[in-house]
């Protein structure tokens, strides 16, 4: 389950084969976050471009990790359905 917070970040890197990647938090000293495609928010093919500003809340798997939920892009250039 995600927390109610909202972050921002960028999109560090994106796996287009495997449809996930990693965002790094604009909060100083924060390690990269995991994202999968499925909690990229959008209707079709989701993907996301390296370097895209997005926003996003923290969520953990089912061992306990933390990942990202409920992202949205914030630039023209991460939305859903763009291509790299």
């Amino acid at each position: 389950m995600a927390d109610a917070q909202r972050y921002n970040g960028t999109v560090e890197r994106w796996v287009e084969a495997k449809g996930y990647g990693y965002i790094r938090p604009d909060e100083d000293g924060e390690r990269s976050v995991f994202i999968h495609a499925r909690d990229v928010c959008g209707s079709g093919h989701r993907t996301l471009v390296v370097g895209s500003a997005v926003e996003y809340s923290i969520g953990f798997d089912d061992r306990g990790r933390r990942q990202c939920c409920d992202l949205v892009a914030i630039d023209q250039a991460a939305h859903p359905g763009s291509r790299s």
